[in-house]
Parts: C-alpha cells; sequence; structure tokens
C-alpha cells in the first residue's frame, strides 16, 4: 500500500491493463515475463484483440492465454518475427522500453544522448533509452547506468507504462 509506484499501477489497473498476480497481491518487484510486457504494451495503446488469433513463434500455442496479444503485436510490428519468442522468459529493461515505445507509435526523433555509460550510441536499444530519457520516462538505476540487461520489475513497467501513455 506504500509502493512507490502504486499510483502507476493503480493508473493501469483502472485502464484494464493489468491485474494483479492474485485477487489481493500485484507483486510489484517480481520481474516480468517477454509475454506480460506485451499484453501490458498493446492494452495501454488501444489494441484491439482478436481471440483464436496466433503469432508465427514455435514455442507459443494457439490455447496460450498471450497468443492473440503476440499476434496483435507481431501483426503491428511491435516485436520482430522470429523462431521463437520465449514469452515465459523474463524481459529486460532495454526489450521493455523498446516495446512501450514502438507501441505507443511515438516518433523517437530529436532526443539527445542520455549520458549512460552502459548506453553506446551503436547499441540497438539506445533510441529508446535516449527518447526515454529525454521525456523523463525512465531515470536509470543511477545517474550514470541504465542497466539496460537488467530485468525490468512490475513496478518499473508500471511507471513507464504510464509515463509514455500520458506522453503529449
Amino acid at each position: 500500500e506504500d509502493h512507490w509506484a502504486l499510483e502507476y499501477i493503480n493508473k493501469l489497473f483502472t485502464m484494464g491493463v493489468v491485474q494483479g498476480k492474485s485477487e489481493t497481491t500485484f507483486a510489484p518487484d517480481d520481474k516480468i515475463t517477454r509475454a506480460e510486457m506485451v499484453k501490458i504494451a498493446v492494452l495501454t495503446f488501444g489494441g484491439e484483440i482478436t481471440e483464436g488469433a496466433t503469432p508465427s513463434y514455435k514455442d507459443v500455442k494457439a490455447d496460450d492465454w498471450y497468443a492473440p496479444y503476440l499476434a496483435l503485436a507481431e501483426t503491428a510490428k511491435v516485436i520482430d518475427k522470429a523462431t521463437n519468442f520465449r514469452p515465459n522468459d523474463p524481459i529486460t529493461r532495454a526489450e521493455a522500453l523498446k516495446i512501450l515505445l514502438v507501441a505507443s507509435a511515438k516518433s523517437l526523433d530529436g532526443a539527445d544522448a542520455a549520458s549512460f555509460k552502459d548506453v553506446k550510441a551503436s547499441d540497438w536499444f539506445s533510441n529508446y533509452v535516449n527518447f526515454a530519457f529525454a521525456n523523463e520516462i525512465v531515470s536509470g538505476k543511477s545517474a550514470t547506468m541504465f542497466a539496460p540487461g537488467d530485468n525490468i520489475t512490475r513496478a518499473e513497467m508500471a511507471k513507464i507504462a504510464v509515463l509514455t501513455f500520458e506522453l503529449k
């Protein structure tokens, strides 16, 4: 009840984007899976889910709860086509940021480079981190480290999803 991300979690709950791990527990400090992140991204930005839709990934079955969300994200090019998606693996901070920003359809042009020592201009995720930092969506794990390969928590996801959604 006094978690730093409560405001963001409540906003996503009110929007119908997230539920708890149970009726009484959200588990804000738990890791989030790749499938959960895609569901949150497509629901946050108004995606229309087609029941029964199946993505092309070999490791996703038609009856998996996340199949229609992945199918929508794949069709909308929010996620890349690949042989496997690894839906139950934890998602990294960089991967989550990319999925959210692509789903939001925001233009990433013109953001100055963030001063994180672990984000180089040549990194595939640098444009996403630079945009998110410039627009106060992320602040990094410290003043000099973004930690792009760290797993994102449910609380961190809630914050970046709401701040991206509210960005004008």
